[in-house]
């Protein structure tokens, strides 16, 4: 199945084919304001001005006066405030110089007059953030999979990190909104789940206190996942000296947030800042039911992939009670943080999209079932196929409602017979629904350049996704996610089952 699946038997190649085919025929370089604005201001500023005073950026982005006084109100400095967090601009903020290399060559071929030369949000700039959005999605699949190998089989590896990519909330804040702290949150997230998971191996201070900063990288890109540092007090094995490691933990998660809290002062005079503003949590009268099962984007209504999640936690406990306690102390962790916010939908939003920082914790439950279900027999495994496929295909049924709201939900009505009677209205309106997506692309977006400009683009954003991709796998292998001894190949991964790389809770 691997060998058919992917190019060479490695699992690389395939995500990189994936994202570029769809960075081309299906990412948007859409925005949402003021959010939108919001996480670019943070590039911005730093970039043409210098500082933090985001008053200029506010005309620069043509903000509406509304959001202007709901979200960017002046603070107690004077300036305006910023409600977002600054993780995911400074994760992208390396995409914004590379389009300023790339815009070098395209003004010697006369394009300096061109809208697209511009800084707002419909400019070269914006669209290469987007690219390096899909990027992050890209190495954020190849990580899981990588991690979801010490626990099963490569087989079952893949199929749950594709299930990952195009049944959960992700497509929205990839192919959509790319400039967004949704993905940002995923891989970051994936990157703490991954360490953790080698804590059973790398018990030494050091390895805490990096642990400790991705976590605090986490609390900057959305800070309800600072909820992750939690996993330190449930190591996959006790270290000798583990005192000194939840101190280097904290040295290592505040190093990295202090970050926010010096904007956070420069802004408002005080760290103490309850984001977005004062009073925004009701602590004492959380939505959980509704978060969960609501038909306005509940987590399980929504994408009832993550209800294969709460099935294979019986799974996962055989194999380690310490993963099924860290998996159920970050739901429950999140979901009571987010039930709290009055608008705990999420506004307008895809699903539940402020819990994709949960993304990595529940795909270890889904591996294990699938891992089940291909060691039960061939019927167990092409009914595991078909449910695979029938939820995908849901989701993208939903994301084409959202994708069209002026048709789907205009009412602001959420019901499940509505929501279940107008995916079968997308059904029977493909035709009328694709090409209006297929306009919207990338390609599309570059209209006005001369051919050779738009080849130069497009060339220049595939090879920032290969070279990415690339350089991310060099850095694994060498650092904290080498392959199971075993897997490694001179392809990449082999398509053996290899037995389970997570110590056990007996350990």
């Amino acid at each position: 199945m691997a060998r058919w699946l992917l190019p060479g038997g490695d699992p690389a190649r395939l995500f990189v084919i994936l994202m570029i085919v769809t960075c081309f025929f299906g990412l948007k370089g859409r925005f949402i304001n003021p959010d939108s604005a919001g996480y670019y201001m943070f590039i911005l500023s730093p970039f043409l001005d210098g500082d933090l005073d985001y008053t200029n950026d506010l005309d620069r982005l043509q903000v509406q006066p509304i959001h202007r006084k709901n979200n960017f109100r002046p603070s107690a400095s004077g300036l305006p405030m910023n409600p977002f967090a600054i993780g995911a601009p400074m994760l992208l903020a390396p995409f914004f110089l590379l389009a300023h290399l790339l815009a070098i060559p395209l003004r010697a071929m006369g394009w300096m007059t061109h809208p697209l030369w511009y800084w707002d949000l419909n400019g070269i700039y914006y669209l290469t953030l987007v690219v390096g959005n899909a990027l992050l999605a890209t190495v954020t699949m190849y990580l899981l999979y990588r991690i979801l190998l010490r626990l099963v089989s490569p087989e079952a590896s893949l199929w749950t990190v594709l299930l990952c990519w195009f049944a959960s909330p992700l497509p929205a804040y990839i192919y959509l909104y790319g400039n967004h702290s949704h993905l940002a949150s995923a891989f970051t997230s994936t990157l703490a789940v991954g360490l953790w998971l080698a804590s059973g191996e790398r018990k030494e201070p050091k390895d805490y206190l990096v642990f400790g900063a991705v976590c605090g990288l986490c609390a900057l890109v959305r800070w309800q996942d600072a909820l992750i540092l939690g996993l330190v007090l449930l190591p996959l094995k006790r270290p000798d000296r583990y005192l000194r490691c939840l101190v280097m933990s904290a040295i290592g998660f505040w190093s990295l947030f202090s970050l926010q809290l010096a904007e956070w002062l420069y802004i408002h005079h005080t760290i103490f800042v309850q984001p977005p503003a004062q009073g925004f949590m009701r602590w004492l009268d959380p939505q959980i039911l509704g978060l969960l099962l609501s038909a306005r984007m509940g987590l399980f209504t929504w994408h009832p992939m993550f209800l294969i999640s709460i099935v294979g936690l019986r799974h996962l406990g055989k194999r380690s009670w310490v993963l099924v306690a860290g998996v159920l102390l970050m739901l429950g962790a999140q979901t009571y943080i987010n039930a709290c916010v009055p608008d705990w939908w999420g506004g307008n939003s895809f699903g539940k999209r402020r819990m994709m920082g949960l993304l990595p914790l529940l795909a270890l439950p889904i591996a294990v079932f699938f891992e089940g279900t291909a060691r039960a027999g061939s019927r167990a495994r092409k009914f595991a196929w078909a449910m695979a496929a029938a939820l995908v295909a849901f989701n993208f049924l939903l994301f084409f409602q959202y994708y069209r709201q002026d048709i789907f939900f205009s009412s602001g009505r959420f019901s499940y017979p509505e929501i279940l009677a107008n995916q079968w209205r997308v059904v029977t309106a493909t035709s009328s629904l694709i090409l209006p997506f297929l306009q919207e692309t990338l390609w599309a977006q570059l209209a006005g350049l001369s051919s050779a400009g738009k080849v130069l683009t497009l060339a220049a954003w595939a090879g920032i996704l290969a070279l990415g991709v690339a350089g991310f796998r060099c850095l694994l292998d060498r650092q904290y996610f080498p392959l199971p001894i075993g897997d490694r190949t001179r392809h990449g991964v082999s398509c053996q089952r290899q037995s389970p790389r997570v110590a056990s809770s007996r350990d």
